[in-house]
């Protein structure tokens, strides 16, 4: 398993998107970006205040 301590830098990464695009890291450089990784198809644990931790 890999993991990040807080605060700290992400490596690259590229991801396919459910609007259908893909998208990089690199992509968002001059943001705060909160990346979450869920593997079910209804995350009903997401707390819906999540875009506030970052």
């Amino acid at each position: 398993m890999f993991t990040l301590q807080l605060k700290s830098t992400a490596p690259s990464f590229k991801l396919p998107a459910t609007d259908g695009r893909t998208y990089s890291l690199t992509d968002f450089s001059d943001a705060k970006v909160l990346v979450i990784f869920f593997t079910c198809k209804d995350a009903h644990w997401m707390p819906p205040d999540a875009c506030d931790l970052v």
